[in-house]
């Protein structure tokens, strides 16, 4: 036996003896700040805060717990004249601490219900204390009527009042209703407003300026504690245009231009005006008629750019309204025509036409005139500074013009931009029919032409088709319809010119179209397009070649199958068809040459006539 004695057993004791095990230390949350958090509101039971019934509200208490992320807040609800039906919703926060939040909604509960709230904070082990409660009373019924809106210079009477400018006061008076306490109004060019009343029920007044003439609404509701809304009352007045209309006919830089000042408010006797931050002119007011009082003033801008002219209308010496108005001054000269551009209908290709050259300076000398992709010229301009520039476009087309003007120091202005429309007098010739499928169009088939020039003057058009002669057709306003008939298919051709009531003649239109190469088909019992015979009754029906050469045709019935026919030595067949029923009928060919190249498919329509069959006639 092994026996430890002295300081060696009293070590041995120590290490022997068993450490205690490591507890985990958890820290209890706290909880403070119980509130009805958009009303910043913990409201005692005599005095509890008002909701509404319809909406919800956000249970908020401030959490913390060093040691527990995220931890919750506990929310109590009861009517407290019933405990027993306390209900609980939770929150979180977000992190260590902060505000635990929770939406919820009174629904359940009828109009006065006063409702307690508590709160208690737990992180899943340690839960605090419940808090005191809150208070809060349901308020699910809004009131009653919508404010009444009255204006004295504003009246909604249907007739214009006041101006634009003209500040006015309006009314809003929910008539001594205990349960309003603000109100809330809007236009439509201006924000949502609340205004709380001074006391519970009591009117308020604002002042609203008009920022434009015509109708105006004001929208107006009532709000009781609960933030409930009446119904809304619309209130619509109409407003004047006192404020003057400003027109500047701009002459250009350094030219005497005419400022113009006009109001329909007749009890306007002088404007005002200025240009820029020059000082105010007064010019007297004159009556246009009985509805308009305007002034005409000669202006002249020095140098180009934005000019901004400031004007007032004056009743007496009281100032009654203002408008401001920004132009732009060029000195870039003004073209004119009286046919290239609009409303002018266009130059012509090949024909002279002139524009007039407008100084929009003083002291023009030259005008540098350039069309298209032309050379530029120099124009000289005349003592008053204006120039004609004669004109010959080349071609068809939309021509772009650009002119500046030089004066006598050298100065050149901005550069004048426009568009020349310049017409085509050579006829555009149309087809109808040519190139459809099935074909339409033919050997012998009649072919509708139209001639068209938008050239102004025309008398008629002349015209060949293939080696033809040449004819002639009236202008008919629009143009003309001509009728020719094909005699070969393929390569056709039509050549027209235009003559003018000047005696001129504008250059040949060449057109070369394709007559389609399927045979014509002919019927004496069952004409193309018109109703005859009877079932029963047996049709001829007779193919005429357009190919060369045809030896055979392919034809089907009613989309039927394929049936084949050998032509005659003149190209042509016939063959028989016994319809069987009424109605439309389809017989489409198409015929074939020695070397089997096919021509197009003709169809060949035809309608058989509603009447008795031969076989009923025979049973009769």
């Amino acid at each position: 036996m092994i026996v430890i004695k002295g300081a060696a057993a009293a070590l041995a004791l120590v290490l022997l003896t068993a450490a205690p095990a490591h507890a985990a230390v958890n820290n209890p949350p706290t909880i403070s700040d119980v509130k009805l958090y958009d009303q910043n509101a913990c409201a005692a039971q005599d005095a509890p805060t008002v909701i509404p019934g319809a909406g919800s509200v956000y249970l908020s208490a401030e959490v913390s717990d060093p040691d527990t992320y995220s931890p919750q807040a506990r929310f109590a609800i009861w009517p407290v004249d019933h405990p027993d039906q306390r209900q609980v919703v939770v929150g979180s926060v977000s992190g260590y601490s902060g505000p635990a939040r929770k939406e919820w909604r009174p629904s359940d509960f009828a109009h006065g219900t006063v409702l307690a709230f508590q709160a208690q904070a737990t992180d899943g082990t340690n839960d605090t204390a419940w808090s005191a409660p809150c208070f809060m009373r349901v308020d699910a019924v809004a009131p009653a009527r919508g404010p009444v809106v009255s204006s004295a210079e504003y009246p909604a009477d249907g007739s214009f009042h006041n101006g634009v400018g003209k500040p006015g006061t309006f009314r809003f008076d929910a008539e001594g209703d205990p349960d309003v306490v603000a109100y809330v109004w809007r236009s439509s060019s201006t924000p949502q407003t609340v205004l709380p009343a001074p006391t519970p029920g009591a009117p308020v007044t604002i002042e609203y300026t008009p920022t434009r003439d015509g109708i105006i609404s004001l929208y107006v509701t009532a709000l009781d504690a609960a933030k409930n809304r009446s119904p809304e009352t619309s209130y619509t007045f109409a407003v004047r245009e006192i404020r003057p209309a400003i027109a500047l006919d701009v002459a250009g830089v350094g030219l005497p231009s005419t400022l113009r000042l006009s109001t329909g408010a007749t009890t306007v006797t002088s404007f005002g005006y200025r240009v820029g931050d020059a000082a105010e002119i007064r010019v007297p007011a004159v009556a246009e008629g009985t509805n308009q009082v305007a002034a005409e003033v000669p202006l002249t801008v020095t140098a180009k750019g934005a000019v901004t002219l400031t004007a007032r209308s004056f009743e007496g010496d009281a100032p009654l309204s203002q408008a401001t108005k920004t132009f732009t001054v060029s000195d870039a000269p003004r073209v004119t025509s009286d046919d290239l551009f609009w409303p002018g209908t266009g130059g012509v290709a090949g024909r002279e036409s002139t524009l007039t050259l407008t100084p929009r300076n003083a002291d023009v000398a030259t005008y540098r005139f350039t069309a298209g992709s032309e050379p530029a010229r120099d124009v000289p301009a005349g003592p008053d500074g204006t120039a004609v520039v004669r004109w010959t476009p080349p071609t068809p087309g939309t021509v772009a013009v650009t002119v500046t003007s030089l004066t006598t120091a050298g100065t050149v202005s901005d550069e004048t931009h426009v568009n020349a429309t310049v017409l085509d007098p050579r006829p555009t010739i149309g087809v109808d029919n040519a190139g459809s499928w099935p074909p339409a169009d033919g050997i012998g088939r009649p072919l509708a032409i139209t001639l068209h020039s938008p050239a102004p003057g025309i008398a008629s058009y002349s015209y060949h088709f293939n080696d033809g002669p040449e004819l002639t057709v009236p202008f008919d306003g629009g143009g003309a319809s001509i009728t020719v008939i094909p005699d070969h298919a393929g390569a056709n051709t039509i050549r027209a010119r235009t003559h003018f009531s000047d005696g001129t003649t504008s250059a040949e239109r060449t057109l070369t179209f394709q007559v389609s190469d399927a045979p014509t088909i002919t019927s004496p019992d069952y004409p193309e397009g018109t109703e005859a015979g009877a079932p029963g009754i047996a049709g001829t029906f007779t193919f005429h070649p357009a190919q060369p050469d045809v030896q055979s045709y392919t034809y089907s019935y009613e989309y039927g199958d394929d049936q084949t026919v050998d032509a005659a030595p003149d190209g042509t067949a016939t063959i028989v068809i016994t319809p069987d029923s009424e109605g439309w009928k389809t017989l489409r060919v198409t015929s074939h040459t020695a070397d089997d190249t096919a021509s197009d498919p003709r169809e060949y329509n035809f309608t058989v006539a509603t009447g008795a069959s031969i076989t009923d006639k025979a049973r009769q």
